[in-house]
């Protein structure tokens, strides 16, 4: 058993000259990481301009338990504090978050409930916020929205960490209700969503992670097509490429990438040694022998 464990780091930049990440790689030099503290780490990073303001979203993961739950920061405030914005029962992140007339819409991933759920609210706060239930049968991963020629749209995952075969999913949203329109088998594991579709030259694009040798290995950015459903690679940053610009040698991916308010944000996965990561691994190695001798009802 290897005593190093993977943390994730988030790192935000103030996009300039309009030059953003996917023009030059070596923008990666200028991002300014948070720091984690002793039992928490920080991850998938979306970001949203509201009222002059730009607040960062990100999961916020207790190194022991590996249970998150959604935090949020306004980066354009000095000495603004992380607040807290969402837990469950259940582990919570990737929380994919958008204003829409008057209210804030959030849609965290949340597998092991089997269900997308999308909360409202009147602020970042969502503790006491009300939902609805988008989809429910399958243990969906990473869902983002999309708005396309006027259709509602929502891409998803199913992760074949949890017994399905790995697909991107597209549905059309109407009336609240969504309909498949369109999937693809993702049998190199390279389509699961890292954040946002955006519009670039004209094109849509859709983050995604590389996950052929390791969760998170990098970000590929996706030209999209949705009549038919469909997805084209044409740019990708890589853990190389973290390791070379930033002057490290411990990443070992990069899961997430979002854009608003002229900030753009990412997150790296670092392999090291932490003393919580250690104690982690040696919990789960006891937890699977444990299980593994429990007498069969």
């Amino acid at each position: 058993m290897s005593i190093k464990s993977i943390s994730y780091s988030i790192g935000i930049r103030k996009i300039e000259n309009n030059k953003t990440l996917i023009d030059d790689k070596n923008c990666l030099a200028n991002f300014s990481f948070f720091k984690n503290t002793a039992f928490h780490w920080l991850a998938d990073p979306f970001l949203i301009s509201h009222n002059n303001h730009v607040y960062v979203l990100a999961e916020k993961c207790n190194r022991l338990t590996l249970k998150g739950h959604i935090v949020y920061k306004d980066i354009t405030t000095p000495n603004s504090k992380w607040q807290k914005c969402l837990a469950d029962k259940y582990h919570l992140s990737f929380p994919a978050v958008r204003f829409e007339e008057d209210h804030f819409l959030l849609m965290p991933e949340s597998h092991k409930r089997k269900a997308i759920r999308l909360y409202k609210s009147n602020s970042l706060d969502f503790s006491n916020a009300s939902f609805e239930t988008l989809l429910s049968g399958h243990s969906f991963v990473d869902s983002v929205y999309v708005r396309v020629e006027n259709d509602d749209m929502l891409i998803t995952y199913i992760d074949n960490s949890f017994g399905e075969k790995p697909e991107l999913k597209l549905y059309k949203g109407q009336d609240n209700t969504y309909s498949l329109i369109g999937s693809i088998f993702d049998e190199n594991l390279k389509y699961r969503p890292a954040g946002y579709p955006f519009r670039y030259k004209q094109k849509l694009i859709l983050p995604t992670q590389d996950c052929a040798k390791n969760y998170g290995g990098g970000v590929i950015l996706n030209d999209v097509s949705t009549k038919p459903f469909a997805v084209k690679p044409i740019f990708e940053i890589t853990s190389d490429d973290c390791n070379k610009i930033l002057s490290k040698t411990n990443v070992v991916g990069i899961h997430t990438y979002n854009s608003a308010g002229g900030y753009e944000t990412i997150d790296i996965l670092s392999e090291e040694f932490h003393f919580w990561g250690l104690l982690e691994k040696i919990f789960r190695k006891f937890k699977s022998l444990f299980q593994r001798k429990k007498p069969l009802k």
